[in-house]
């Protein structure tokens, strides 16, 4: 016999097919006492000095550019702004066609 085409031992009783799954059964869930999830969670972390100057920061450059953009612009106002400057400059700053045709 050959050997590749014996079963070991460890595979005797192995069961060959699709996973057979019962309709309706439902996994029963852990329940946890309230004094049981206060164990569990973390305690509230405070923000290192570090931390609360680049939040600082960041505020403040978010107002400055505000004031200089005169507000937050979407997305399609900037796509026509880029267009309209596009269309102001000279054929020289076109992209050459290339290839024949």
């Amino acid at each position: 016999m050959n050997p590749c085409c014996v079963m070991s031992e460890e595979y005797k009783n192995f069961v060959r097919g699709g996973l057979i799954l019962k309709k309706g059964y439902k996994q029963p869930k852990a329940e946890f006492e309230a004094k049981d999830l206060q164990e569990q969670t973390a305690p509230a972390r405070s923000k290192t000095a570090a931390e609360l100057a680049f939040a600082e920061a960041q505020e403040r450059r978010l107002a400055e550019q505000i004031k200089r953009e005169g507000g937050v612009k979407s997305h399609e106002e900037r796509v026509a702004e880029l267009n309209e400057k596009l269309a102001k400059l000279s054929e020289h700053h076109d992209v050459p066609k290339v290839g024949p045709g």
